[in-house]
């Protein structure tokens, strides 16, 4: 690809998992995280642990890539998206999209311009 555009990405789907879905495990996150992780593998083939975008997001040229990401997001917490900005040396292009949630924004008035912005050759 010659350039890329992610909206509210992940860093890796363990720290989505601590933060999000195992918040309240307390002790008990590493042993559910490990359960949920092989029988999504037993049933998909799928390792979860091997969905780490921030592992290989340096293989994208910076000057290629946009990261968006809305400050309210409650799915993929905000943070994961600074992760991988940072992750890139914060020389890839970094939209903060105050109060929008997930998919939310979309609908920020600017959205199609900064993509149109980035796309043009």
């Amino acid at each position: 690809f010659d350039r890329i555009a992610v909206d509210a990405p992940f860093s890796s789907i363990r720290h989505v998992a601590d933060a999000v879905v195992l918040r309240f495990a307390g002790p008990l996150k590493t042993p559910i995280w490990e359960a949920g992780r092989f029988w999504i593998r037993a049933w998909t083939g799928a390792d979860l642990e091997k969905h780490r975008p921030i592992s290989s997001i340096a293989n994208i040229s910076p000057k290629n890539l946009l990261i968006i990401h809305g400050t309210a997001d409650k799915v993929i917490p905000y943070t994961e998206g600074v992760a991988l900005h940072e992750a890139t040396g914060k020389r890839a292009r970094f939209i903060r999209v105050d109060d929008y949630g997930h998919a939310e924004t979309i609908a920020h008035p600017d959205y199609s311009r900064w993509l149109d912005e980035f796309f043009q050759p």
